[in-house]
């Protein structure tokens, strides 16, 4: 049985609601980030296994969904830029194993960016929706 918050994102695809900056569970945080490891990845480039950083941006996303690709173009444009301040972990609805991910950290709309430390512990966490290249590098410092 899905859990009604997990129905309405795989219903609802991506935020419809790219944001302001669009024109430019039952896991415990300790696992976390090793379940945030074992999602599929989107991005080739992106190892699951590799841990490189202390620091982890999760990001949540439905490959579908149009506001999700935006996203993720985003991402791959700031490639090393962003790569070598912290791993990236690419967390999707179309995996059903990452729904306890998904709900762990209360995920209620895409795509959504968290940042969290190597114990799964959040540090930071972005509004919903489209977030540029210079506020997801600023948000690293």
């Amino acid at each position: 049985m899905l859990h009604l918050p997990l129905l309405a994102l795989v219903l609802g695809a991506c935020s419809t609601d790219p944001g302001p900056q669009a024109a430019q569970a039952a896991t415990t945080p300790t696992t976390a980030v090793a379940a945030a490891s074992a999602s599929t990845s989107a991005a080739p480039e992106a190892s699951p296994a590799a841990t490189a950083h202390d620091r982890t941006l999760l990001f949540f996303l439905n490959p579908s969904g149009r506001p999700c690709q935006m996203q993720d173009q985003i991402i791959r444009q700031l490639g090393t830029e962003l790569t070598s301040r912290v791993d990236l972990r690419y967390v999707s609805i179309d995996d059903p194993s990452s729904r306890a991910l998904m709900g762990s950290y209360g995920i209620r709309a895409l795509p959504t960016l968290i940042l969290v430390d190597s114990s799964g512990s959040e540090l930071h966490r972005f509004p919903a929706g489209i977030r540029d290249g210079a506020a997801i590098l600023a948000a690293l410092e």
